[in-house]
Parts: C-alpha cells; structure tokens; sequence
C-alpha cells in the first residue's frame, strides 16, 4: 500500500514518522478487488517557547528571579522544584524545563555569575611629624579613608586606606657638659635599645666620649626609621693663673703677690706654704719671706675645675746694714749723729754700746723695737761734748729671720 499524500522516502513505511498536521490516507491495492483505504487525522502542535533570557552576571548581595517568558502547565527547575519562578543567589547554571497543555515540552538554561566586590585595603606607616597627600588632603594624625567606584564588571570596587603615624624615639642626652682642661666628659643616650645612633662628629654608639669643646648632635633611628634628635653645647674649662715672675729680694723686703686669672668665679683656693703671707685669706697678699720660698696658689672654680701657679723668691741676707766710720755732731744737719742703717731685714736692735779708747761707756741702749727710726749717740757725754778721736762700738741685732749678730768696729768723731 501507499500513503497519500506521498510524505515519505520510504511510503511501504505502515508508521511513517510525521511533523506536519493533515489527513493522511493509506491506500492498499488488493488485485482484483476494489483497493481497501484508511485515514487518519494528524494534528502537530507548536512547541512551547521556554527561554531564561540571556547569561547574566551580579554583584555580591544581589539576587534574580528567573521564569520562562510564557506560560506553562508545569515548571520542572534543576534542583526538582516546579514554581513558575526561581530565586537565584549563587553563581551557576540554572535550567527550567516547561510542559505545556498539549504536554508538549521546551527548556532553557541561563548562567548566572555573581561577581565579589572588590575590596583592596592598604596600610601606609608614616613617622610623627610627618605628613601624606591623600588626593589633595594633608594627612597629618592617624586616619582611616574608604572610597567605593564602579569596577569594570559594573560592581563596586571598595579601596580602603589606613595611615598610621608612629611616634618618634624618645631621648634624653646626659652627661656633664662643662669639663676640666685636660679631662674627659661623656654624652650618653637613653635608653639604648634603639636600632641606630649617629653622632655628628661620626660616632655611632649610644654614648660619645668628648674631649673638645663644642656642640654636638646625636640622631637615633628606631626599627620602623623613625627618628629623634638631641643637641648639647659642651664646654672645656682652660683656667689660666699667673702670678709674675719670680722675685730677688733683700732679707725683710716685702713683695706683693698679685693673681692674674680667668675665672668667672671662685669657689675655693688656698696658698702653699702660708708662712709669712700677711692675707693668707685673700688671693692678693704681702709676703715678708726669711728665707727662699716657693709659693704656690691654687684656684678652684664653681665647676670643680683648678689651676695653679707658683712664683719663687730668692731671699738676699747679704748687705743688710750700714755703719759709717765717722761722724761729726756740729749741728750743721749732716752726719751729727752715730747710728746703724739696718734695713727690713733686722727686726731689733738688741743692744748699742759705745765706748772710748780708755773702755768707758759713752752711749748705751737696749731693745730698739724700731731699728730703723733710732737716731743714735749726738756725740754728747755727761752733758758735753765728747773729745774728737777714735771709739769703738759693740752693736747686737736681730734678723726678721731670728738670727742674731754681734757687730763691732770703730768710728771717728770729728770736730
């Protein structure tokens, strides 16, 4: 038998497949007989349209509703449900599969992609004292900044920067800035556990041994480069002290010890030896030495700091009196009276004794405390003038010193 109409390659097919509605007659031709013919009534219906629209892609917190674009008998999601619609809240491959009235079926699937916000964070680290320039704005104390944009996946893009300021090394520099010529001072940092010093002479310990007068700086850098800073002036006391030059006196000269020196202020002092200084309290003072000395004075500043000075003195015992060997008591101003000249060197006339050739005593005294004011014998005895001629004296004196001496000799009274 054949179809009709002739639909198929192969029309001998008794089930020939079919996708077009119509009435279709099958015709069986029996030889002679009349041909025996069957119909039957094909009714093809469209197919329903499912679509989930095209992929998509969200952003973190975002959520869709998916549902077909027509309506259905039943729904059948991936996940088994059967709702028209389907709430999407993670990233993947979603399908919806729809029967219609006719049962006939359709389905669709959609990607969806939910995308991260982006969130970039930074820390930047800044020392005290410094400053950041954030998009204009002086940055100058701790701060925290957020700016949210549009990344090019259309989600926002969050940059978060933090800033924090590290306080600097706090120092302290210690030691004596004022130190003696000669001496030593030491600058010392604290505390010393600080990753680096730097000194401005080039040194590079926590502590700097100065010999020198000046200023000086030390920088210290802790673990993060942050850095303090301290400066000191420092001071090397030069005392000077001079008491002149050495002196030649005669035995009882006095000489006047007179200081000349640099220092601001004195806090104490004291003389070597202290014999025969009339102020030994006093840094200027009169000496009457009896011998050779050598004194020495010594100056101490308010910072402790000394200097001294010494200034020796030759003591001459020689030529310490004058006799004369005549004398003549006219009255005419000169040469009227026999006497001693002493000099500071003899501090008594013990005795002064006068006598003539026949041994009588014509002039006696005794303890002449002021040896240089005694006049001596007006050439008078017993009331009268004494005889020209030859006498002999016997004088007994005493040194400053307290050495003692006997003089004797002869003069000549003159008319």
């Amino acid at each position: 038998g054949v179809w009709n109409p002739l639909t198929m390659t192969n029309d001998s097919w008794l089930n020939p497949p079919q996708d077009q509605s119509g009435t279709y007659l099958y015709i069986q031709d029996n030889g002679e007989c009349p041909a025996d013919t069957a119909s039957v009534n094909v009714v093809v219906f469209d197919l329903p349209v499912c679509s989930l629209g095209a992929d998509q892609a969200l952003c973190s917190g975002q959520s869709i509703s998916l549902s077909s674009n027509s309506s259905a008998s039943s729904y059948l999601w991936q996940d088994g449900s059967s709702l028209s619609t389907f709430n999407v809240t993670a990233s993947g491959i979603y399908w919806l599969e729809i029967t219609d009235a006719n049962g006939c079926q359709a389905r669709d699937s959609i990607e969806i992609t939910i995308g991260e916000d982006i969130m970039e964070e930074e820390l930047l680290t800044f020392c005290e004292g410094e400053m950041y320039n954030f998009n204009g704005q002086m940055i100058l104390a701790d701060t925290s900044i957020c700016t949210t944009s549009v990344s090019s996946t259309g989600c926002d893009s969050v940059f978060c920067l933090t800033i924090d300021f590290l306080p600097n090394p706090d120092i302290e520099l210690l030691g004596e800035l004022v130190f003696c010529d000669g001496e030593e001072t030491v600058l010392s940092v604290t505390p010393t556990t600080y990753d680096s010093y730097v000194w401005s002479n080039g040194g590079n310990s926590s502590s700097l041994v100065i010999d020198e007068s000046g200023e000086y700086t030390v920088v210290v850098a802790d673990t993060n480069d942050c850095t303090a800073s301290e400066s000191v002036s420092v001071e090397e006391v030069v005392l000077s002290l001079d008491l002149g030059n050495d002196e030649n006196i005669s035995l009882g000269d006095s000489v006047y010890l007179s200081a000349v020196y640099n220092l601001n202020s004195i806090d104490t002092f004291w003389w070597t030896p202290e014999l025969n200084l009339s102020t030994p309290s006093e840094i200027q003072s009169w000496v009457t030495p009896t011998a050779d000395v050598n004194y020495e004075l010594t100056l101490v500043d308010a910072s402790g700091c000394w200097v001294s000075d010494d200034v020796f003195i030759k003591v001459n015992t020689n030529n310490t009196y004058y006799v004369p060997n005549a004398f003549s008591p006219n009255g005419d101003g000169y040469n009227d009276y026999f006497t001693i000249y002493p000099n500071q060197s003899i501090s008594e006339i013990l005795s002064f004794q006068l006598f003539n050739r026949w041994g009588a005593v014509v002039f006696s005294r005794k303890n002449i405390n002021e040896p240089s004011l005694f006049e001596g014998w007006d050439g008078v005895f017993k009331g009268k003038d004494a005889n020209k001629g030859v006498y002999i004296y016997f004088i007994k004196i005493r040194y400053v010193n307290g050495i003692e001496e006997l003089i004797t000799g002869d003069f000549t009274l003159l008319k």
